[in-house]
């Protein structure tokens, strides 16, 4: 008899799933699958938020480079059509580094802010849209030998050919870029000669 329900009890724990048994499973894999789908979704929203500010902030940081190379690599010159000039809105130079000009050539460009944007030029292209300001009208600032700001160069009465630094201001006094003069305060003599 005890043998008999053995198998009885035996037989009974291979009879399979009940149907109750079988919705507790389904409920509970598709709450699983709800909960991978919506993770799913916010690791996919996040990443393209972040995707978004890292191609924003690339862009940014190429524009302060595409300014900083520029002006880094200006030469001063005694000669006047040479010669690095500037105001509020814009200045002019002789760069050994233009955007778009073959490098390691001397070429006179441009940088300058007009209707809300700081625009770059250079003889044989078109002028450049580099930066939008959204903060209001910005100006170019120059120091001198003294690390006093200005916002005009040349100075008068100054023997600088080229300031030792540029920057550009938001309209709340922020500095947006800053650019030093490589070969700032001494140029190498053959620059003078040459140029």
């Amino acid at each position: 008899m005890k043998r008999n329900r053995r198998i009885a009890q035996g037989s009974g724990a291979e009879r399979g799933l009940t149907l109750v048994e079988m919705l507790v499973v389904l409920v509970l894999v598709s709450l699983l699958g709800t909960l991978l789908i919506q993770g799913t979704g916010f690791i996919l929203g996040r990443y393209a938020a972040i995707d978004r500010i890292q191609r924003a902030s690339s862009l940014a940081v190429l524009r302060e480079h595409w300014f900083a190379s520029t002006v880094a690599a200006m030469i001063p010159s005694q000669i006047e059509t040479r010669r690095f000039v500037g105001n509020d809105r814009a200045f002019e130079g002789v760069t050994l580094q233009p955007l778009a000009a073959e490098g390691g050539r001397p070429v006179r460009v441009r940088w300058h802010i007009e209707a809300g944007r700081v625009l770059y030029t250079e003889p044989g292209s078109h002028t450049w849209i580099v930066h939008g300001l959204r903060d209001g009208p910005s100006v170019f600032q120059y120091a001198d030998s003294a690390g006093a700001w200005r916002e005009s160069w040349p100075q008068e009465g100054s023997r600088q050919l080229i300031p030792r630094m540029v920057r550009l201001l938001s309209s709340d006094g922020r500095v947006l870029w800053l650019a030093h003069f490589a070969l700032y305060p001494e140029p190498v003599p053959n620059y003078r000669e040459q140029f």
